[in-house]
């Protein structure tokens, strides 16, 4: 039995019933999140160490120090129990002073040695030794959705891992110039085995999505760095999820005009709201110039 055997011709999905005839129920769930792509996309190798998919010095060195370390049984070599032996024999205070001694200041004797300048002087102030410093977080600005130009719609798309019930939740919106909702859906899918893969699948989703609507000229929106950068590129992606974005590309017709753009979470909230609510939805669900009532006052609010 070849692996085309186990996916239905008509759908292009794993055919369900055959898997768990064949196979134990936790190997027919591992070979159902498998995504499957749509068209044929031609083979490629690949080095699965690495999250671009090609091979580096460093990960090889990486992967065989690891292969190593599992073959042997490190903790239980003649000279790792002289090294346990010394450290455990070290000499530890068993509880920190609660207040600074002379025994801390002989051992940490860092503002003597090190040379530094506070308010123009080459010296600390005594009341400023032992005063916790504070630390200030810049947290970035809030990004909203941006409308597309005129004459365009904006696709934006966002997913979700529910690994309490094994599945993933997909997020589509279709929007004009105005900020007004065109179309949006929410699908429920098998949880993949990564969340780039996830995205992938979604923003595959959201191609197909748009062209279903008869929609050739759109911008594509996401908040995963990485499926916009291998979506944009010309150069067939070797990652995990290449085969995926590669196949969703090949959907596009020659007079298709399709860009990509990456935007924050905070400008996405539309997309990733529809696919957390896939949780409660069996199957795909599609609002027609419309988004489910309790994102109408989010798509009020995420409009820049």
């Amino acid at each position: 039995m070849r692996v085309s055997d186990l996916i239905d011709p008509t759908t292009h999905k794993w055919n369900r019933n055959l898997l768990q005839g064949l196979f134990i129920p936790h190997e027919a769930k591992l070979i159902a999140s498998i995504p499957i792509c749509m068209n044929k996309v031609e083979d490629e190798v690949i080095w699965p160490f690495t999250p671009s998919g090609c091979y580096t010095v460093k990960s090889g060195s990486k992967f065989l120090a690891t292969k190593q370390c599992r073959s042997q049984h490190i903790s239980h070599t003649p000279n790792n129990n002289g090294l346990w032996k010394m450290i455990w024999g070290l000499s530890i205070l068993s509880k920190a002073p609660s207040k600074p001694g002379p025994y801390l200041i002989q051992r940490v004797p860092i503002v003597a040695s090190i040379p530094c300048r506070f308010r123009g002087s080459s010296h600390i102030p005594p009341s400023y030794l032992g005063r916790p410093k504070q630390i200030h977080h810049n947290r970035p600005a809030s990004v909203k959705w941006s409308p597309p130009p005129l004459g365009r719609v904006k696709v934006n798309f966002g997913g979700a891992l529910f690994k309490d019930i094994g599945k993933a939740g997909l997020g589509v919106i279709i929007r004009d110039c105005n900020g007004q909702a065109i179309a949006s859906l929410s699908e429920q899918a098998s949880m993949p085995f990564s969340p780039d893969i996830a995205e992938a699948m979604v923003a595959a989703r959201a191609l197909s999505f748009a062209q279903d609507l008869g929609y050739t000229s759109f911008i594509l929106e996401g908040d995963s760095a990485n499926i916009i950068t291998a979506q944009s590129s010309n150069e067939t992606s070797l990652s995990t999820y290449g085969h995926i974005l590669s196949s969703a590309k090949a959907t596009l017709g020659a007079d298709s005009c399709v860009s990509f753009s990456h935007v924050r979470r905070s400008g996405n909230s539309i997309a990733h709201n529809l696919a957390k609510h896939a949780r409660y939805v069996r199957g795909l669900l599609v609002w027609t110039e419309d988004v489910p009532p309790h994102l109408i006052s989010v798509i009020l609010t995420n409009h820049g």
